[in-house]
C-alpha cells in the first residue's frame, strides 16, 4: 500500500517515543508499504522540525530530519 503521511505526524511520531502516531509510523514500517513524499512536503518537515517548541525536546533535529527525509525518499 502507499500511504502519504501529514507533516505532523511525522513530527509527533519522531519526536513522542509512544503514542498513535509513533504506532502507525512503526505498523508501516514493519508492512509491505511504501510511504511517499514530495519535495513539498520534505521542505515542510524541515520548516516544522526547526520550530523552537520542536527543538526543546532535546533531540538531534538535523538527526531526525536526515533519518525521516532518507527514508521517504
Amino acid at each position: 500500500m502507499r500511504i502519504v503521511l501529514d507533516t505532523n505526524i511525522l513530527v509527533r511520531a519522531n519526536i513522542k517515543a509512544q503514542g498513535p502516531a509513533r504506532d502507525l509510523l512503526l505498523q508501516i514500517a514493519r508492512g509491505d508499504h511504501l510511504v511517499i513524499s514530495s519535495p513539498f512536503l520534505l521542505r515542510e518537515l524541515e520548516r516544522a522540525l526547526a520550530y523552537p517548541r520542536i527543538q526543546n525536546f532535546g533531540n538531534s533535529v538535523r538527526r531526525i530530519f536526515r533519518s525521516t527525509c532518507n527514508s521517504l525518499k
